[in-house]
């Protein structure tokens, strides 16, 4: 079981930063924070309410950040398209 506090579980590491997560996707946390409430994306919030996410979280913000990038797509778009297909990909690979 994950202690509030560990962020590193066998050598890897299995949750990240708003921070970590904006520096991750070249954004900053204020567009984590609107990304985080209009795909509905839940981050854990440790003892200092500080939030944190898992690796799935990761590379969901990374995803939206690299379509929202290309130009080719909306933020509705990607919600409503782009990033159902990842999570029914994402779930194949984890099973």
């Amino acid at each position: 079981m994950l202690k509030s506090d560990e962020t590193i579980i066998n050598g890897l590491k299995v949750r990240w930063t708003i921070g970590e997560i904006a520096e991750l996707c070249d954004v900053n946390v204020a567009t984590i924070r609107n990304w985080e409430e209009y795909f509905n994306i839940k981050g854990k919030r440790d003892r200092n309410n500080r939030r944190h996410y898992n690796k799935e979280n990761r590379l969901v913000f990374k995803i939206i950040s690299i379509a929202d990038k290309s130009g080719n797509y909306t933020l509705k778009g990607i919600r409503d398209v782009y990033l159902p297909k990842f999570y029914e990909m994402y779930k194949k690979l984890e099973q």
